[in-house]
């Protein structure tokens, strides 16, 4: 199976959000103004689209993905290079901002960053064995470190 999906964004404008990946290393691959304001961005496995809306408020946002990733440290350290780079600091306060990497309630090492539009990337590490399939290609039934850090998001 090879299927996935992609979430889709809010930003009140893509040239907010654009400097902010670029700084994370992601590298825009689409990007449109009409008929509609929408942007993507890819960096690996990582493929983020954002829509543009004028009177979008960035602080009432609930936009939120989750990023599975086999290093969250090592992203973390490439992450925050380009955003002292970016900003000349990291920013740990407001929006955007990135947390220090954390370790709560038995789930994986993980951190979270807050976009300029507002939106919540939290970063977890992804397991060995989480939604692998087994030899049928079957899914076994959710019981791994997934589910405990969406038990707790929740």
């Amino acid at each position: 199976m090879n299927e996935r999906a992609v979430p889709i964004l809010p930003c009140r404008r893509l040239d907010d959000v654009a400097p902010f990946y670029e700084a994370h290393g992601l590298q825009v691959t689409y990007r449109q103004e009409r008929p509609n304001p929408y942007m993507c961005f890819k960096r690996g496995g990582i493929d983020l689209h954002f829509f543009g809306l004028e009177s979008f408020e960035p602080e009432n946002s609930l936009g939120s993905v989750i990023l599975l990733v086999p290093d969250t440290g090592l992203l973390f350290e490439e992450f925050a290079a380009g955003l002292r780079a970016a900003y000349g600091k990291l920013p740990i306060s407001g929006i955007p901002r990135i947390t220090r990497p954390r370790r709560k309630q038995g789930t994986t090492a993980g951190y979270s960053v807050v976009d300029p539009g507002g939106n919540w990337l939290r970063v977890s590490a992804l397991g060995d064995s989480e939604d692998a399939p087994d030899a049928s290609g079957t899914v076994a039934a959710p019981a791994g470190r997934l589910d405990r850090v969406l038990l707790n998001a929740a």
